[in-house]
C-alpha cells in the first residue's frame, strides 16, 4: 500500500510557524513531488473555538475516532495531549477532500509539480 497524496498546511507569508518549520514543510513538499504524489497543500482556517471542539465534531462524523478523543482536564501549562495530532490530520483531510473535489470539478487539478506550490 502506498499513498497518493500528500497533505500539508499550506504556509503562506502569514504563518505563523517558524522558519525551520516552513523549510520542513518545503522539504517534505519537494519529496512528495519526486515521488508523483498529489501534493495538496491547504489553508487551515479557525472554524472552532478550540481544537478540542473541532475534534469533537470530527468525531461526530467519524464515530470511530471516539475513542481517540482528549480528556480535556489539562492545566494551561500541561503539554497537549498527543491524541489531538489525530484530529489535526483529519481537519487537513477533510479540507483536501474538499479542495479536490472543487479543483477535480472544474478541471484544474493537476498531478504537476509546478502547478501544485503553495504559496511562499
Amino acid at each position: 500500500m502506498h499513498p497518493e497524496a500528500l497533505v500539508v498546511e499550506n504556509v503562506g507569508f502569514k504563518s505563523r510557524k517558524s522558519q525551520t518549520t516552513i523549510r520542513n514543510i518545503h522539504a517534505i513538499l519537494d519529496e512528495g513531488r519526486d515521488a508523483n504524489l498529489i501534493v495538496c497543500p491547504v489553508l487551515r482556517k479557525k472554524r472552532f473555538k478550540n481544537k478540542y471542539e473541532e475534534a469533537v465534531a470530527l468525531a461526530k462524523c467519524h464515530p470511530e475516532m471516539v475513542t481517540y478523543l482528549p480528556v480535556r482536564n489539562r492545566k494551561c501549562f500541561d503539554t497537549e495531549p498527543r491524541k489531538l495530532i489525530y484530529f489535526e490530520a483529519l481537519s487537513m483531510a477533510h479540507l483536501a477532500d474538499r479542495n479536490l473535489a472543487c479543483e477535480t470539478h472544474q478541471g484544474q487539478w493537476q498531478r504537476d509539480r509546478h502547478t501544485n506550490r503553495p504559496d511562499t
